[in-house]
């Protein structure tokens, strides 16, 4: 042993786990927190935990997560997971979310955490963007954005409400091309929110056709088609069923007096 260390590696290493010791007997307990799947579909996907001012984990309420939360070493289980809040991205921002903790039934210092999306009047939002030709776009309303590849085209979802400015404009890339309320009072049909279109390149023309299916009539379905001419933005009347390809002669529905709508949008000649 060399006599000028002033410890032999033996006591470093006894000092090394009474030091251990020490920090575990001080850390509070540690509670395991999962998040399950809703029954629902949730608007906003993106939520985070923060814990006295810190975000100490993200989740999506449709995927199995699980994360730890360390508590006061003199709190209650309940004292430290009510300190906790929970935020949803949104249009406006982030948003804080009602929630409320599970007790796992078979294991201690376990959790579920059930979230309930922010009441303030959110509609949900289907817009079509047509990106053939156009490079890796962001569509978005407000700060809620998604991203669509260069030369694809896709249905997404996004939401809406009069909550703050920002909730109410549909952006492309940035840039505000539309209010969602005055697109809404466009549509013939006020009892659900208007699917959208955004062509990204504003230079295709479009017939969008849809067909009722079922019921009593034994002619077959009932079709309709309409014209949409060349523009950035605009809506149509209808689901979106099928995209660029004509529509079934027939599809299965429940039973002889139930009927259902199917819709395609389909390329047409902008002369025509």
């Amino acid at each position: 042993m060399n006599p000028n260390l002033p410890f032999s590696p033996r006591v470093c290493l006894g000092l090394a786990a009474l030091a251990l010791l020490a920090v575990s007997a001080c850390r509070g307990p540690v509670y395991t927190v999962s998040t399950a799947g809703p029954d629902y579909p949730f608007l906003f996907h993106d939520h985070r935990v923060v814990q006295n001012g810190q975000v100490i984990a993200t989740f999506q309420p449709g995927r199995m997560t699980q994360f730890e939360v360390t508590g006061d070493k003199h709190a209650t289980p309940a004292q430290t997971l009510n300190s906790l809040s929970v935020q949803a991205s949104t249009p406006c921002g982030w948003r804080a979310d009602s929630f409320n903790f599970a007790p796992h039934r078979d294991k201690d210092s376990v959790y579920y955490l059930n979230v309930t999306e922010p009441d303030e009047g959110w509609h949900h939002l289907s817009v079509f963007v047509d990106n053939r030709g156009g490079g890796q776009t962001r569509v978005a309303v407000g700060a809620l954005e998604q991203n669509v590849d260069a030369g694809h085209y896709a249905d997404i979802d996004l939401a809406s409400a009069q909550v703050c400015p920002e909730a109410d404009q549909l952006k492309l890339n940035g840039q505000v091309i539309a209010s969602v309320r005055q697109l809404e009072s466009t549509r013939k049909d006020k009892s659900v929110m208007a699917h959208i279109l955004i062509d990204t390149t504003a230079s295709h023309c479009y017939s969008y056709e849809s067909a009722q299916y079922g019921g009593w009539d034994p002619e077959g379905p009932l079709h309709r088609v309409e014209k949409l001419t060349a523009a950035r933005v605009q809506t149509f009347e209808g689901n979106l069923n099928y995209y660029f390809t004509e529509l079934p002669e027939q599809i299965k529905v429940s039973n002889i007096v139930m009927f259902a709508t199917q819709g395609t949008i389909k390329d047409r000649s902008c002369t025509l």
